[in-house]
């Protein structure tokens, strides 16, 4: 087995070999273009002259980000806030020539209409790119997960990628999939039920998952590996390199690889289709005028003891999990109201903090993390901050109490202070209109009854019981048996041709 104390450099040319022993290596042009292929994106010309009133430009591309400024013997760059920007379009010209640059090129497996990165601009997701840090080897040095996936235990990665100290495991889908809102859930949904399979203490040294957006950049294949270590000449420095190590896979394959049923449930539901967004408008106009994005945004209830109690946290923050602790104290500042030049201050603070835990971090991580200072993010949960920082955050306390105990147990105190209900506010209840139009109109149907009093079928059904009403077939049963008390179910049955289950029912009641 390969020993953690051999060396970055070591263990990168260990595992390069053992790769190269069992699999192809695959050239940056064809690993890219098995995600691009010619005519998935625009030309540079339409490109550049897709430019909208707005003055943005529209034309579909790749962005590759660079951080300039390498030192001849490192290639951390993480302190130098210089950051350039490529776009790179239909036959992908220029993507191996910028990356032969000095440099950390990163780029998602994402195209994106325009020059903005924002998620909001994303085209169409190509693959799910899964970062597994410090990986397990085995005695020749082949990263562990792989006899994982042949033991079926998770799925096989279309290309397996050494990045310098970690691995990039890219799921190539067969169809690219529309970047919607509804998409784009569950696509995140997906990658971190992926996330939780692959990344084990089986897999990785370092403990806690590294959760990350659909649309997280990755060194580019070609580009100088991540080594904090002397390579020699620049010339020599090793590269990120990808070997091919399964076929592109379906979205359904990937959801029927989730080794939890009621995890594979969740997220197969989120794939489901779902109402088109003009149906749905016409059918819920209340709806439609909440989430459409009309009139002033809804406030978030957050006091300020929320985001100096996150600031707190910072000590928490574990090595490739800093940037994210970072990105959520910018969605704590927007969510408490936080002005944006104090957030920022805030960060600057906490870098010797951060930094002193890897590698060093500087102005072009606060930059990135304060592009979630952002009103889209008002919405972001405990949950999903806990999963994306790795830093636990209790949910409120119920003095010991389960959910269930602690509403029962308010409750109790509600209907004692409150009996007659007039301070709970709410919806009124439907049940006495509903049972007084069923005991108006004995014949109707529940169809009938939800249509005449503009309420849900499911509203009706509810309250059907508590009328006089009964249905045709319990009619049906109710007077045969007045009139043959001693018969059986299946007699009952054939004398009203009602199902057996259907007599038995109606004989119970």
């Amino acid at each position: 087995m390969v020993d953690l104390r051999d060396g970055a450099v070591a263990r990168y040319d260990a595992m390069r070999q053992a790769m190269d022993d069992g699999w192809k290596r695959v050239d940056p042009f064809d690993f890219y273009a098995s995600m691009f292929p010619q005519g998935t994106l625009d030309t540079a010309q339409a490109w550049a002259s897709k430019s909208g009133q707005d003055g943005r430009v529209h034309g579909r591309a790749i962005m590759l980000r660079l951080n300039a400024g390498v030192a001849e013997t490192s290639v951390q760059v993480r302190t130098d806030p210089t950051v350039r920007r490529f776009f790179v379009c239909d036959g992908l010209d220029g993507l191996l020539a910028s990356v032969m640059e000095p440099g950390v090129f990163v780029m998602a497996p994402i195209s994106y209409w325009g020059a903005s990165r924002e998620l909001r601009f994303a085209h169409s997701l190509r693959a799910l790119a899964i970062d597994l840090d410090d990986p397990v080897l085995d005695r020749q040095g082949r990263p562990a997960f792989l006899a994982m996936a042949g033991q079926g235990r998770i799925p096989w990665p279309t290309f397996t990628v050494l990045s310098g100290t970690g691995l990039h495991l890219y799921y190539v889908l067969d169809e690219p999939l529309d970047m919607r809102p509804a998409t784009r859930r569950a696509a995140q949904a997906l990658k971190h039920a992926l996330v939780d399979q692959v990344w084990t203490p089986e897999t990785s040294h370092r403990p806690g998952a590294q959760f990350e957006g659909i649309d997280q950049a990755f060194r580019v294949v070609g580009s100088h590996a991540n080594l904090d270590e002397p390579q020699g000449h620049p010339g020599a420095w090793r590269t990120v390199t990808a070997w091919r190590t399964g076929a592109a896979l379906g979205v359904q394959a990937l959801v029927d690889a989730i080794a939890e049923p009621a995890r594979r449930e969740d997220v197969a539901r989120l794939f489901t289709p779902r109402m088109p967004w003009d149906q749905a408008a016409e059918k819920y106009p209340d709806w439609a005028e909440r989430v459409s994005g009309r009139g002033e945004p809804q406030v978030w209830p957050a006091r300020r003891g929320l985001y100096e109690w996150w600031k707190r946290q910072a000590d928490k923050a574990s090595e490739g999990h800093r940037y994210h602790y970072l990105m959520a104290l910018a969605i704590y500042g927007i969510k408490c109201a936080i002005p944006l030049h104090e957030v920022r201050d805030d960060m600057m603070q906490l870098l010797p903090l951060l930094s002193a835990k890897g590698a060093p971090m500087g102005q072009v991580d606060v930059d990135d993390a304060l592009q979630a200072y952002d009103e889209r993010y008002l919405t972001y949960g405990r949950q999903a901050i806990q999963e994306l920082t790795a830093i636990p955050i209790e949910a409120r306390r119920r003095n010991g109490r389960s959910r269930a105990e602690h509403l029962a147990w308010a409750r109790e105190i509600q209907a004692a202070k409150d009996p007659e209900g007039t301070w709970r506010g709410g919806k009124p209840s439907k049940q006495r209109e509903v049972t007084d139009w069923i005991a108006a109109h004995p014949e109707a149907t529940q169809a009938q009854c939800a249509k005449a009093l503009g309420v849900s079928p499911s509203t009706v059904h509810k309250y059907w019981k508590h009328g006089d009403r009964l249905s045709p077939k319990a009619r049906l049963v109710r007077d045969y048996i007045a009139r043959h008390p001693e018969a059986t179910a299946a007699q009952v049955a054939q004398a009203t041709g009602v199902s057996r289950p259907t007599a038995y029912k109606y004989m119970k009641d």
